[in-house]
């Protein structure tokens, strides 16, 4: 922001994402939980959350705004089970309004690490973990689908899957280099 001032003690935050309808930014709280909103204005905000399948907040790690007041989280749990395997889509008030899970036909995206916007501003989640198949996945999420049960709100459905292909044992698709390749894919479909 143009006001200035002091971060706080952010060393735990892990994703970043600027909100294109404000020019905020916001970061995950990997390990202590929430999100941290550094408005323009210089103020800072540190939202705490729960949702039913993480109630500390934690385990963030990719951010976007959609443009449409939203913010975007991937819940990247990864270290041990259950794996995290939802998005969880905020308001750019910092209001939780829900959680899509990543549920595709037989498929479950597992440890999103990665989340961007396409041209039809789908949400799309690059799953660091395998699926039950064996293979790497993105999750394309439509944002006007699907009803979080526990918040009773429209969050967004699973609506794809591409496949990302081989990775080394160990070494699953992060984030930037895999969402290029989802671009690449989606431009070719749609």
């Amino acid at each position: 922001g143009t006001a200035g001032g002091i971060l706080p003690d952010t060393r735990e935050a892990y994703g970043i994402g600027i909100d294109p309808t404000t020019a905020d930014v916001w970061l995950g709280d990997y390990t202590f939980g929430g999100l941290w909103q550094f408005r323009q204005d210089g103020c800072t905000n540190k939202f705490a959350f729960a949702a039913p399948d993480n109630p500390q907040g934690r385990h963030i790690k990719g951010i976007v705004g959609d443009g449409n007041g939203n913010i975007w989280v991937a819940h990247a749990k990864f270290e041990s089970v259950p794996l995290g395997k939802v998005v969880y889509r905020f308001s750019n008030t910092g209001g939780y309004l829900g959680r899509v899970v990543l549920n595709y036909q037989a498929l479950t995206g597992k440890s999103p690490h990665g989340v961007c916007i396409d041209s039809q501003k789908h949400i799309w989640a690059i799953c660091n973990q395998a699926s039950e198949d064996g293979k790497y996945y993105a999750m394309c999420i439509d944002p006007t689908q699907g009803i979080d049960p526990d918040t009773e709100n429209i969050v967004g459905q699973v609506m794809d899957a591409v496949d990302l292909g081989a990775f080394p044992a160990g070494q699953g698709p992060y984030n930037r280099s895999e969402e290029r390749r989802v671009g690449k894919e989606c431009r070719s479909r749609w």
